[in-house]
């Protein structure tokens, strides 16, 4: 397990299935603080955008729509199935469960 074992078990225990099953009530308790950050990212095509805890996608999503290549990380497992089963028919957002942590970045990504 990584250092952050007690972050996985939580968020891949009860609490992320519960996230999953409030996702829409969590993306309107979140809107205004989304909106501030969209407009400080400001992201447009071939940008290329990494979402750390990106949860079940929706933030990720919207990034996408403005044509930026994106890529949401989040430790949950059932958050990132959630993400998955999102419409991505651009194809240009991809999801992965991991650890922020530990994760090895690249400067591709801002």
């Amino acid at each position: 397990m990584s250092d952050n074992a007690e972050q996985a078990e939580f968020w891949n225990g009860r609490m992320g299935t519960a996230w999953v099953n409030v996702e829409d009530y969590i993306d309107r308790m979140m809107a205004p603080l989304t909106a501030v950050a969209f407009d400080a990212v400001n992201a447009k095509p071939g940008d290329r955008i990494i979402d750390i805890g990106c949860g079940c996608g929706t933030t990720s999503l919207s990034l996408g729509a403005s044509g930026a290549e994106v890529w949401g990380v989040d430790i949950s497992t059932a958050m990132i199935d959630r993400a998955k089963e999102k419409d991505n028919a651009a194809g240009n957002v991809a999801f992965s469960v991991a650890d922020a942590a530990s994760q090895a970045y690249t400067a591709d990504h801002s």
